[in-house]
Protein backbone atom coordinates (compact mmCIF):
# COMPACT_ATOMS: atom_id res chain seq x y z
CA UNK A 1 0.00 0.00 0.00
CA UNK A 2 1.27 3.47 -0.86
CA UNK A 3 0.24 6.29 1.48
CA UNK A 4 0.68 10.03 0.87
CA UNK A 5 3.18 11.51 3.33
CA UNK A 6 0.79 14.35 4.19
CA UNK A 7 -2.29 12.22 4.73
CA UNK A 8 -3.58 9.84 7.41
CA UNK A 9 -3.44 6.06 7.13
CA UNK A 10 -6.46 5.02 5.03
CA UNK A 11 -8.73 2.31 6.42
CA UNK A 12 -8.63 0.14 3.31
CA UNK A 13 -6.10 -0.83 0.68
CA UNK A 14 -4.39 -3.71 -1.06
CA UNK A 15 -3.50 -6.64 1.18
CA UNK A 16 -1.60 -9.89 0.83
CA UNK A 17 -3.72 -12.80 2.02
CA UNK A 18 -3.11 -16.41 2.97
CA UNK A 19 -5.50 -18.98 4.34
CA UNK A 20 -5.55 -22.18 6.37
CA UNK A 21 -8.02 -24.65 7.83
CA UNK A 22 -9.57 -23.90 11.21
CA UNK A 23 -10.74 -26.57 13.65
CA UNK A 24 -13.52 -25.12 15.76
CA UNK A 25 -13.68 -26.35 19.35
CA UNK A 26 -15.54 -25.25 22.44
CA UNK A 27 -13.72 -23.09 24.96
CA UNK A 28 -14.43 -21.57 28.34
CA UNK A 29 -15.28 -17.88 28.34
CA UNK A 30 -13.22 -16.21 31.09
CA UNK A 31 -14.72 -13.83 33.62
CA UNK A 32 -12.38 -10.80 33.69
CA UNK A 33 -13.42 -9.95 37.25
CA UNK A 34 -12.19 -13.30 38.62
CA UNK A 35 -8.45 -13.94 38.74
CA UNK A 36 -8.44 -17.69 38.12
CA UNK A 37 -6.58 -20.15 35.91
CA UNK A 38 -9.17 -19.81 33.13
CA UNK A 39 -8.55 -16.06 32.91
CA UNK A 40 -4.77 -16.46 33.12
CA UNK A 41 -4.77 -19.08 30.35
CA UNK A 42 -7.03 -17.01 28.09
CA UNK A 43 -5.01 -13.83 28.66
CA UNK A 44 -1.60 -15.45 28.12
CA UNK A 45 -2.74 -17.36 25.02
CA UNK A 46 -4.30 -14.20 23.57
CA UNK A 47 -1.12 -12.14 24.04
CA UNK A 48 1.21 -14.92 22.82
CA UNK A 49 -0.95 -15.50 19.75
CA UNK A 50 -0.95 -11.76 18.96
CA UNK A 51 2.85 -11.56 19.19
CA UNK A 52 3.32 -14.68 17.06
CA UNK A 53 0.88 -13.42 14.42
CA UNK A 54 2.92 -10.25 13.91
CA UNK A 55 6.50 -11.45 14.45
CA UNK A 56 6.95 -15.18 13.79
CA UNK A 57 7.60 -14.75 10.06
CA UNK A 58 10.53 -12.41 10.79
CA UNK A 59 11.71 -13.91 14.11
CA UNK A 60 11.97 -17.64 14.77
CA UNK A 61 12.03 -17.05 18.54
CA UNK A 62 8.54 -15.51 18.42
CA UNK A 63 6.51 -18.48 17.27
CA UNK A 64 3.44 -19.27 19.36
CA UNK A 65 4.85 -22.73 20.13
CA UNK A 66 8.11 -21.26 21.46
CA UNK A 67 6.35 -18.59 23.57
CA UNK A 68 3.98 -21.16 25.07
CA UNK A 69 6.82 -23.53 25.88
CA UNK A 70 8.86 -20.82 27.53
CA UNK A 71 6.23 -18.96 29.56
CA UNK A 72 2.77 -20.58 29.65
CA UNK A 73 3.30 -23.01 32.56
CA UNK A 74 4.51 -20.17 34.80
CA UNK A 75 1.61 -17.97 33.76
CA UNK A 76 -0.98 -20.61 34.66
CA UNK A 77 0.77 -21.43 37.95
CA UNK A 78 0.81 -17.79 39.10
CA UNK A 79 -1.09 -17.42 42.36
CA UNK A 80 -1.17 -13.60 42.45
CA UNK A 81 -1.61 -10.83 39.87
CA UNK A 82 1.97 -9.75 40.63
CA UNK A 83 3.34 -13.18 39.67
CA UNK A 84 1.25 -13.24 36.49
CA UNK A 85 2.44 -9.76 35.58
CA UNK A 86 6.08 -10.85 36.10
CA UNK A 87 5.63 -13.66 33.54
CA UNK A 88 4.23 -11.28 30.92
CA UNK A 89 7.06 -8.82 31.59
CA UNK A 90 9.61 -11.62 31.10
CA UNK A 91 7.92 -12.42 27.79
CA UNK A 92 8.26 -8.78 26.70
CA UNK A 93 11.89 -8.65 27.82
CA UNK A 94 12.63 -11.63 25.55
CA UNK A 95 11.56 -9.51 22.55
CA UNK A 96 14.38 -6.98 23.17
CA UNK A 97 12.05 -4.32 21.83
CA UNK A 98 12.21 -0.67 22.98
CA UNK A 99 8.48 -0.35 22.24
CA UNK A 100 7.53 -3.21 24.59
CA UNK A 101 5.20 -2.16 27.39
CA UNK A 102 2.58 -3.62 29.69
CA UNK A 103 -0.45 -1.99 31.30
CA UNK A 104 -2.14 -4.09 33.99
CA UNK A 105 -5.85 -4.84 33.99
CA UNK A 106 -8.14 -2.29 35.59
CA UNK A 107 -10.05 -4.97 37.50
CA UNK A 108 -10.90 -5.35 41.22
CA UNK A 109 -8.16 -7.96 41.66
CA UNK A 110 -5.59 -5.47 40.29
CA UNK A 111 -6.56 -2.58 42.56
CA UNK A 112 -5.53 -1.49 46.04
CA UNK A 113 -7.13 0.69 48.67
CA UNK A 114 -5.18 3.87 49.37
CA UNK A 115 -6.87 5.74 52.18
CA UNK A 116 -10.27 6.68 50.80
CA UNK A 117 -9.21 5.96 47.21
CA UNK A 118 -9.15 2.78 45.14
CA UNK A 119 -6.27 2.88 42.67
CA UNK A 120 -4.69 0.65 40.05
CA UNK A 121 -1.86 -1.35 41.60
CA UNK A 122 0.79 -0.04 39.21
CA UNK A 123 3.66 1.77 40.92
CA UNK A 124 7.39 2.37 40.71
CA UNK A 125 10.13 3.76 42.98
CA UNK A 126 9.77 7.51 43.23
CA UNK A 127 13.42 8.45 42.83
CA UNK A 128 14.65 5.58 40.64
CA UNK A 129 15.95 6.86 37.28
CA UNK A 130 17.97 4.97 34.69
CA UNK A 131 20.40 6.72 32.31
CA UNK A 132 23.10 5.54 29.89
CA UNK A 133 26.49 7.14 30.51
CA UNK A 134 30.09 6.12 29.76
CA UNK A 135 28.93 2.91 28.08
CA UNK A 136 26.97 1.68 31.12
CA UNK A 137 23.53 2.03 32.64
CA UNK A 138 23.25 4.01 35.86
CA UNK A 139 20.47 4.16 38.42
CA UNK A 140 19.72 6.93 40.91
CA UNK A 141 18.33 6.26 44.38
CA UNK A 142 18.30 7.87 47.82
CA UNK A 143 19.24 6.48 51.25
CA UNK A 144 16.26 5.02 53.16
CA UNK A 145 14.59 6.65 56.14
CA UNK A 146 13.49 3.40 57.79
CA UNK A 147 13.17 -0.35 57.29
CA UNK A 148 10.47 -2.74 58.38
CA UNK A 149 9.43 -6.38 58.10
CA UNK A 150 5.87 -6.92 56.86
CA UNK A 151 3.75 -9.38 54.97
CA UNK A 152 4.77 -7.48 51.84
CA UNK A 153 8.22 -9.05 51.93
CA UNK A 154 11.02 -10.21 54.20
CA UNK A 155 12.73 -6.84 54.09
CA UNK A 156 11.32 -3.61 52.80
CA UNK A 157 12.86 -0.19 52.73
CA UNK A 158 10.15 1.98 54.17
CA UNK A 159 10.84 4.96 51.95
CA UNK A 160 12.66 5.85 48.79
CA UNK A 161 14.79 8.27 50.74
CA UNK A 162 15.15 11.64 52.32
CA UNK A 163 14.35 14.31 49.69
CA UNK A 164 16.93 16.57 51.31
CA UNK A 165 19.68 14.15 50.29
CA UNK A 166 21.00 14.23 46.73
CA UNK A 167 20.39 10.98 44.81
CA UNK A 168 23.28 8.58 44.54
CA UNK A 169 24.15 7.36 41.04
CA UNK A 170 25.45 3.79 40.80
CA UNK A 171 26.32 1.53 37.89
CA UNK A 172 23.35 -0.76 37.21
CA UNK A 173 23.78 -4.43 36.32
CA UNK A 174 20.40 -6.07 36.92
CA UNK A 175 16.91 -5.54 38.31
CA UNK A 176 15.27 -8.47 40.06
CA UNK A 177 17.99 -10.69 38.64
CA UNK A 178 17.37 -9.67 34.98
CA UNK A 179 20.31 -8.13 33.15
CA UNK A 180 19.57 -4.59 31.93
CA UNK A 181 20.20 -4.08 28.21
CA UNK A 182 18.12 -0.95 27.65
CA UNK A 183 16.23 1.76 29.49
CA UNK A 184 13.00 0.07 28.47
CA UNK A 185 14.11 -3.13 30.25
CA UNK A 186 14.58 -1.10 33.43
CA UNK A 187 11.24 0.67 33.08
CA UNK A 188 9.39 -2.63 32.66
CA UNK A 189 11.06 -4.14 35.73
CA UNK A 190 10.84 -1.11 38.01
CA UNK A 191 7.06 -1.06 37.71
CA UNK A 192 4.88 -3.35 39.77
CA UNK A 193 2.59 -3.57 42.81
CA UNK A 194 2.51 -0.63 45.20
CA UNK A 195 4.95 -0.95 48.14
CA UNK A 196 6.43 -4.20 46.83
CA UNK A 197 10.23 -3.75 46.77
CA UNK A 198 12.30 -4.14 43.62
CA UNK A 199 15.92 -5.28 43.86
CA UNK A 200 18.58 -3.50 41.84
CA UNK A 201 22.06 -4.99 41.55
CA UNK A 202 24.63 -2.21 41.33
CA UNK A 203 28.42 -2.21 40.90
CA UNK A 204 30.59 -0.01 43.12
CA UNK A 205 33.72 1.91 42.22
CA UNK A 206 35.89 -1.09 43.21
CA UNK A 207 33.78 -3.59 41.26
CA UNK A 208 31.85 -4.80 44.31
CA UNK A 209 28.20 -5.79 43.81
CA UNK A 210 25.47 -4.51 46.10
CA UNK A 211 21.72 -5.13 46.09
CA UNK A 212 19.45 -2.12 46.60
CA UNK A 213 15.86 -2.68 47.68
CA UNK A 214 13.71 0.14 46.31
CA UNK A 215 10.05 0.33 47.36
CA UNK A 216 7.47 1.12 44.73
CA UNK A 217 5.86 4.11 46.38
CA UNK A 218 4.85 6.23 43.36
CA UNK A 219 1.70 5.50 41.36
CA UNK A 220 1.83 5.98 37.60
CA UNK A 221 -0.72 7.62 35.34
CA UNK A 222 -2.15 5.41 32.63
CA UNK A 223 -0.39 5.68 29.27
CA UNK A 224 2.55 7.84 30.32
CA UNK A 225 5.72 8.05 32.39
CA UNK A 226 4.55 10.76 34.80
CA UNK A 227 3.73 9.92 38.40
CA UNK A 228 0.24 10.79 39.62
CA UNK A 229 0.60 10.15 43.34
CA UNK A 230 3.59 9.66 45.60
CA UNK A 231 3.23 8.07 49.02
CA UNK A 232 5.28 10.26 51.40
CA UNK A 233 8.17 8.43 53.09
CA UNK A 234 6.68 8.89 56.56
CA UNK A 235 3.27 7.54 55.51
CA UNK A 236 4.90 4.61 53.76
CA UNK A 237 6.89 3.80 56.89
CA UNK A 238 3.71 3.86 59.00
CA UNK A 239 1.93 1.52 56.61
CA UNK A 240 4.82 -0.89 56.82
CA UNK A 241 5.12 -0.70 60.61
CA UNK A 242 2.26 0.99 62.56
CA UNK A 243 4.54 1.37 65.59
CA UNK A 244 6.47 4.02 63.66
CA UNK A 245 3.45 6.32 64.02
CA UNK A 246 4.26 6.78 67.72
CA UNK A 247 7.84 7.86 67.03
CA UNK A 248 8.88 11.45 66.31
CA UNK A 249 8.68 12.24 62.62
CA UNK A 250 12.10 12.61 60.98
CA UNK A 251 13.11 16.06 59.82
CA UNK A 252 12.98 16.12 56.04
CA UNK A 253 12.59 18.72 53.36
CA UNK A 254 9.11 18.67 51.87
CA UNK A 255 9.17 18.23 48.13
CA UNK A 256 11.88 16.82 45.91
CA UNK A 257 13.63 17.69 42.66
CA UNK A 258 11.57 16.53 39.70
CA UNK A 259 13.79 13.79 38.27
CA UNK A 260 10.97 11.49 37.32
CA UNK A 261 9.74 12.29 33.84
CA UNK A 262 12.45 11.02 31.48
CA UNK A 263 10.55 12.24 28.45
CA UNK A 264 10.52 15.72 29.96
CA UNK A 265 9.51 19.00 28.44
CA UNK A 266 11.37 19.75 25.23
CA UNK A 267 13.37 22.93 25.66
CA UNK A 268 14.08 24.84 22.49
CA UNK A 269 17.43 26.50 22.05
CA UNK A 270 17.60 30.29 22.22
CA UNK A 271 20.14 32.40 20.36
CA UNK A 272 21.79 35.78 20.27
CA UNK A 273 21.59 37.36 16.83
CA UNK A 274 19.99 35.89 13.74
CA UNK A 275 16.26 35.69 13.13
CA UNK A 276 13.86 33.48 15.09
CA UNK A 277 10.70 32.12 13.50
CA UNK A 278 8.46 30.04 15.77
CA UNK A 279 5.44 28.41 14.07
CA UNK A 280 4.23 26.20 16.95
CA UNK A 281 0.53 25.54 16.33
CA UNK A 282 -0.47 21.91 15.87
CA UNK A 283 2.27 20.45 18.06
CA UNK A 284 2.19 18.88 21.47
CA UNK A 285 4.20 21.54 23.31
CA UNK A 286 4.65 25.28 22.93
CA UNK A 287 8.28 25.20 21.82
CA UNK A 288 8.46 21.91 19.93
CA UNK A 289 9.16 23.72 16.66
CA UNK A 290 11.59 26.61 16.32
CA UNK A 291 13.63 27.99 13.44
CA UNK A 292 16.71 30.20 13.64
CA UNK A 293 18.71 31.48 10.69
CA UNK A 294 21.81 33.60 10.25
CA UNK A 295 22.69 34.07 6.60
CA UNK A 296 23.31 30.70 4.98
CA UNK A 297 23.23 28.78 8.29
CA UNK A 298 19.91 27.47 9.59
CA UNK A 299 18.82 25.71 12.77
CA UNK A 300 15.56 23.74 13.09
CA UNK A 301 14.48 22.57 16.52
CA UNK A 302 11.95 19.73 16.19
CA UNK A 303 11.31 18.65 19.76
CA UNK A 304 8.31 16.40 19.12
CA UNK A 305 6.40 14.68 16.35
CA UNK A 306 3.30 14.24 18.51
CA UNK A 307 0.13 15.76 17.12
CA UNK A 308 -1.87 18.03 19.40
CA UNK A 309 -4.43 18.63 16.67
CA UNK A 310 -5.01 18.03 12.98
CA UNK A 311 -2.21 16.61 10.81
CA UNK A 312 -2.80 19.32 8.21
CA UNK A 313 -2.20 22.05 10.79
CA UNK A 314 1.07 20.44 11.89
CA UNK A 315 2.12 19.96 8.26
CA UNK A 316 1.55 23.66 7.58
CA UNK A 317 3.73 24.51 10.56
CA UNK A 318 6.49 22.28 9.12
CA UNK A 319 5.98 23.95 5.73
CA UNK A 320 6.38 27.42 7.25
CA UNK A 321 9.52 26.31 9.09
CA UNK A 322 11.11 24.81 5.99
CA UNK A 323 10.30 27.92 3.95
CA UNK A 324 12.43 29.91 6.38
CA UNK A 325 15.35 27.54 5.74
CA UNK A 326 15.27 27.54 1.94
CA UNK A 327 18.68 28.22 0.43
CA UNK A 328 20.68 27.37 3.55
CA UNK A 329 24.15 26.05 2.82
CA UNK A 330 24.43 24.53 6.32
CA UNK A 331 21.50 23.21 8.30
CA UNK A 332 21.29 21.82 11.86
CA UNK A 333 18.26 19.69 12.77
CA UNK A 334 17.83 19.32 16.54
CA UNK A 335 16.03 16.07 17.53
CA UNK A 336 17.35 16.00 21.10
CA UNK A 337 14.80 14.70 23.61
CA UNK A 338 12.31 13.99 20.79
CA UNK A 339 10.26 10.95 21.84
CA UNK A 340 8.66 10.51 18.41
CA UNK A 341 5.00 10.57 17.47
CA UNK A 342 3.26 10.63 14.09
CA UNK A 343 4.62 8.42 11.29
CA UNK A 344 2.86 10.62 8.72
CA UNK A 345 4.39 13.80 10.11
CA UNK A 346 7.83 12.17 10.09
CA UNK A 347 7.36 11.35 6.41
CA UNK A 348 6.28 14.88 5.62
CA UNK A 349 9.34 16.39 7.34
CA UNK A 350 11.66 13.84 5.69
CA UNK A 351 10.28 14.68 2.24
CA UNK A 352 12.03 18.08 2.28
CA UNK A 353 15.41 16.33 2.40
CA UNK A 354 14.74 13.53 -0.10
CA UNK A 355 15.74 13.94 -3.77
CA UNK A 356 12.85 15.12 -5.90
CA UNK A 357 13.11 11.97 -8.05
CA UNK A 358 12.61 9.71 -5.03
CA UNK A 359 9.00 8.57 -4.86
CA UNK A 360 8.82 6.83 -1.47
CA UNK A 361 10.04 7.57 2.06
CA UNK A 362 12.55 4.77 2.88
CA UNK A 363 10.61 3.24 5.76
CA UNK A 364 7.89 0.61 5.68
CA UNK A 365 5.21 -0.47 8.11
CA UNK A 366 3.83 -3.99 8.24
CA UNK A 367 0.84 -5.35 10.13
CA UNK A 368 -1.09 -8.62 10.02
CA UNK A 369 -4.77 -9.15 10.71
CA UNK A 370 -6.22 -12.62 11.26
CA UNK A 371 -9.86 -13.30 10.37
CA UNK A 372 -11.34 -16.64 11.42
CA UNK A 373 -14.25 -18.02 9.47
CA UNK A 374 -16.18 -21.24 10.02
CA UNK A 375 -13.64 -23.38 8.22
CA UNK A 376 -10.90 -21.06 6.94
CA UNK A 377 -8.59 -18.65 8.76
CA UNK A 378 -7.37 -15.73 6.64
CA UNK A 379 -4.32 -13.60 7.43
CA UNK A 380 -4.26 -10.24 5.70
CA UNK A 381 -0.90 -8.45 5.50
CA UNK A 382 -0.69 -4.68 5.22
CA UNK A 383 2.64 -3.51 3.78
CA UNK A 384 2.64 0.30 3.80
CA UNK A 385 4.99 3.01 2.50
CA UNK A 386 4.68 6.77 2.58
CA UNK A 387 4.83 8.67 -0.72
CA UNK A 388 7.29 11.57 -0.75
CA UNK A 389 5.24 14.72 -0.28
CA UNK A 390 5.18 17.17 -3.19
CA UNK A 391 7.35 19.76 -1.43
CA UNK A 392 10.47 21.66 -2.54
CA UNK A 393 13.75 19.90 -1.85
CA UNK A 394 16.14 21.51 0.61
CA UNK A 395 19.71 20.89 -0.48
CA UNK A 396 22.05 22.01 2.29
CA UNK A 397 25.66 21.25 1.52
CA UNK A 398 26.15 20.26 5.15
CA UNK A 399 23.39 18.72 7.26
CA UNK A 400 23.87 17.96 10.95
CA UNK A 401 21.26 16.01 12.97
CA UNK A 402 21.41 16.13 16.78
CA UNK A 403 20.31 13.02 18.68
CA UNK A 404 20.56 11.57 22.19
CA UNK A 405 19.35 8.55 24.16
CA UNK A 406 15.92 10.20 24.47
CA UNK A 407 15.52 10.42 20.68
CA UNK A 408 12.95 7.69 20.02
CA UNK A 409 10.81 6.06 17.33
CA UNK A 410 9.62 8.47 14.59
CA UNK A 411 12.43 10.89 15.48
CA UNK A 412 15.00 8.09 15.05
CA UNK A 413 13.44 7.13 11.73
CA UNK A 414 13.76 10.72 10.54
CA UNK A 415 17.43 10.79 11.58
CA UNK A 416 18.10 7.49 9.78
CA UNK A 417 16.40 8.73 6.60
CA UNK A 418 18.44 11.94 6.60
CA UNK A 419 21.73 10.11 7.16
CA UNK A 420 20.95 7.49 4.52
CA UNK A 421 19.48 9.71 1.81
CA UNK A 422 20.67 13.27 2.51
CA UNK A 423 24.18 12.55 3.80
CA UNK A 424 23.48 13.94 7.28
CA UNK A 425 26.08 13.76 10.04
CA UNK A 426 24.64 12.59 13.37
CA UNK A 427 26.03 14.30 16.48
CA UNK A 428 25.30 13.30 20.08
CA UNK A 429 24.52 9.91 21.62
CA UNK A 430 23.17 6.56 20.44
CA UNK A 431 19.36 6.67 20.17
CA UNK A 432 16.80 4.36 21.79
CA UNK A 433 16.41 1.81 18.97
CA UNK A 434 12.65 1.85 18.26
CA UNK A 435 12.52 1.44 14.47
CA UNK A 436 9.04 0.06 13.73
CA UNK A 437 5.35 0.70 14.00
CA UNK A 438 3.75 0.09 17.42
CA UNK A 439 1.01 -2.48 18.02
CA UNK A 440 -1.24 -2.51 21.10
CA UNK A 441 -3.11 -5.66 22.11
CA UNK A 442 -5.94 -5.60 24.68
CA UNK A 443 -6.27 -8.85 26.63
CA UNK A 444 -9.36 -10.70 27.93
CA UNK A 445 -8.53 -9.54 31.46
CA UNK A 446 -8.30 -5.87 30.45
CA UNK A 447 -4.49 -5.70 30.36
CA UNK A 448 -2.67 -4.22 27.38
CA UNK A 449 0.52 -5.39 25.71
CA UNK A 450 2.48 -3.08 23.38
CA UNK A 451 5.29 -4.14 21.05
CA UNK A 452 6.95 -3.21 17.77
CA UNK A 453 5.79 -4.65 14.44
CA UNK A 454 7.86 -5.96 11.51
CA UNK A 455 9.04 -3.54 8.85
CA UNK A 456 11.48 -0.71 9.34
CA UNK A 457 14.14 1.06 7.29
CA UNK A 458 14.54 0.12 3.62
CA UNK A 459 16.08 1.28 0.35
CA UNK A 460 19.59 1.12 1.78
CA UNK A 461 18.94 3.07 4.98
CA UNK A 462 20.46 1.70 8.18
CA UNK A 463 18.28 -0.43 10.45
CA UNK A 464 18.54 0.20 14.19
CA UNK A 465 15.84 -1.84 15.94
CA UNK A 466 16.90 -2.68 19.50
CA UNK A 467 20.33 -1.08 19.26
CA UNK A 468 19.79 2.54 18.21
CA UNK A 469 21.55 4.79 15.74
CA UNK A 470 25.22 5.39 16.53
CA UNK A 471 26.29 9.01 16.04
CA UNK A 472 29.06 9.96 13.64
CA UNK A 473 30.40 12.37 16.26
CA UNK A 474 29.77 11.29 19.82
CA UNK A 475 29.12 13.76 22.63
CA UNK A 476 28.54 11.58 25.67
CA UNK A 477 26.62 12.31 28.85
CA UNK A 478 29.39 12.10 31.47
CA UNK A 479 28.66 10.12 34.62
CA UNK A 480 30.68 12.52 36.78
CA UNK A 481 28.20 15.28 35.93
CA UNK A 482 25.34 13.05 37.09
CA UNK A 483 27.11 12.69 40.42
CA UNK A 484 27.94 16.39 40.65
CA UNK A 485 24.76 18.16 39.57
CA UNK A 486 22.00 15.55 39.11
CA UNK A 487 20.15 14.38 36.04
CA UNK A 488 18.13 17.43 35.06
CA UNK A 489 21.10 19.81 35.05
CA UNK A 490 23.41 17.18 33.52
CA UNK A 491 20.94 16.65 30.66
CA UNK A 492 20.66 20.40 30.10
CA UNK A 493 24.44 20.70 30.00
CA UNK A 494 24.64 17.76 27.61
CA UNK A 495 22.10 19.23 25.19
CA UNK A 496 24.07 22.46 25.23
CA UNK A 497 27.31 20.55 24.54
CA UNK A 498 25.76 18.69 21.59
CA UNK A 499 24.45 21.90 20.09
CA UNK A 500 27.79 23.61 20.66
CA UNK A 501 29.55 20.75 18.83
CA UNK A 502 27.19 21.18 15.89
CA UNK A 503 27.71 24.93 15.80
CA UNK A 504 31.47 24.44 15.89
CA UNK A 505 31.21 21.92 13.01
CA UNK A 506 29.17 24.49 11.10
CA UNK A 507 31.90 27.09 11.62
CA UNK A 508 29.88 29.19 14.08
CA UNK A 509 30.65 30.39 17.57
CA UNK A 510 29.56 27.61 19.99
CA UNK A 511 28.66 30.29 22.53
CA UNK A 512 25.69 31.21 20.35
CA UNK A 513 23.83 28.32 21.92
CA UNK A 514 21.87 29.19 25.05
CA UNK A 515 19.12 27.38 26.89
CA UNK A 516 16.74 28.73 29.53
Amino acid sequence: MIIPANGPLPPHGSWRCCAGLVLLTGCAVPDPTVFDETLRAATFDHHARAIALQLETSRADCSEQRLRAAFRARALAATTPAEFRAVLVDLLLSLQDPHADFEPADQPWQQVRLGSRTVLDDAQPEFAEVVRSDGSWWIASRPPLATASTELGPRLLASSGDPAVAPLWQRLEAIDGRTIRSRNDAQLLLRGPLLQPVQATVIGTQGERTTLELPRNALRTRGGPSLALIVPPRQLAVWCDPELAARPAPRITVGAPDLRDTFARSRAASFRGGTVVQPCSGFGAGRDLQVWRDGAVGFLRLGSLELAGDLKVASRAIEDAMAGLAGCDTLILDLLDNSGGSWDLMGYAASYFLPAWMQLVPHRGEQRTRRDGWFVSTIEVLDARLVRAAVPELRPRRLFVLVDQWTVSAAEILAAVLRGKAGATLIGEATAGAETWIHEVPGPDGSRLTFGLPGGMCDGCEGFQGRGLRPDREVALASERLHAVGLEIARREHRRAVRAAAFAAAGLDPELVLEP
